[in-house]
């Protein structure tokens, strides 16, 4: 800023010389050109190199926010899955360019890996296999059905006793349930169009 004011100020200063008649008028504006133009380069490179450094230091700050980012979510990643390695995931393209992209390290690594986490993963048991250890022929609890029916109960009571939980499966009743009738004579009666009614309680 200072340069361009100091080259813009020359030809003012240079002004009272070329007052007398004796010089020569176009010797001025001449000599004046080469200096402007020569305080414009030097001006123009000093703010291209200063954009230059602004922009190297934005993006050195940018990649060590990115680069803590991504230890943090890989710390909170391992602890969720002791077989996640960052070292052995940055060797990845397709995994380092979904970082680039803006994916968190956890949705890039299971984006990838999904099909072999599915195939690895522990097939859940079955309803039966959950009421199993609840089968006790001396309370007479003899098979799973007696264990879930006995569960059953157990739910159903637990929502007897809860005000607030009653209040809610009033309302999802209201809002999903639905009237359902199905008739078991098919003379002609009065209720005839009641046999098989079908209605939402909402």
């Amino acid at each position: 800023m200072n340069e361009t004011n100091l080259s813009a100020a020359a030809p003012e200063q240079s002004a009272p010389a070329a007052a007398p008649e004796q010089s020569t008028p176009a010797a001025a504006p001449e000599a004046a050109a080469p200096h402007e133009a020569a305080g414009e380069a030097v001006t123009v490179g000093a703010l291209r190199g200063a954009i230059e450094r602004r922009n190297e230091q934005r993006a050195r700050r940018a990649a060590e926010e990115a680069a803590s980012r991504w230890s943090r979510e890989a710390d909170e990643l391992t602890a969720q899955c002791p077989d996640f390695d960052l070292g052995a995931a940055l060797k990845d393209t397709q995994f380092c360019a979904l970082l680039r992209a803006g994916v968190d390290v956890r949705t890039a690594w299971f984006a990838l890996h999904a099909q072999a986490l599915l195939e690895a993963r522990t097939p859940s048991p079955t309803i039966d296999e959950l009421a199993a250890p609840f089968i006790c022929p001396e309370t007479g609890v003899e098979t799973a059905a007696d264990a879930l029916a006995g569960a059953s109960d157990i739910i159903a009571e637990d929502i007897a006793d809860d005000a607030n939980l009653r209040a809610q499966m009033r309302g999802l009743m209201h809002r999903t349930g639905v009237l359902k009738t199905t008739g078991t004579d098919e003379n002609d009666t009065v209720y005839r169009m009641y046999h098989a009614f079908f209605e939402p309680i909402s």
